[in-house]
């Protein structure tokens, strides 16, 4: 999934801090100086996809699953 929503709406300073703990765990990801493997049992929605993106290597299931960015439908502009 993506962030919670919960958090998100609470209040201003929670979604700066959810989405800079988010931003710091991709970029975390992406220079990890040894390669990253993921899972992915499922859904991949909004950072769920990110972080599929992060990584060197992903691993899936098949099935009807959806991966997708919803930032890209709506406009948002990235960090």
């Amino acid at each position: 999934g993506g962030y919670d929503l919960k958090v998100m709406t609470a209040g201003p300073e929670q979604a700066v801090d959810l989405v800079t703990k988010g931003s710091t765990l991709a970029r975390r990801l992406l220079a990890h100086p040894f390669p990253v493997v993921v899972a992915c049992p499922g859904h991949a929605v909004a950072k769920g996809a990110f972080l599929l993106l992060s990584v060197d290597y992903r691993i899936g299931v098949e099935g009807p699953f959806s991966i997708g960015l919803n930032e890209v439908q709506i406009g948002m502009t990235m960090h």
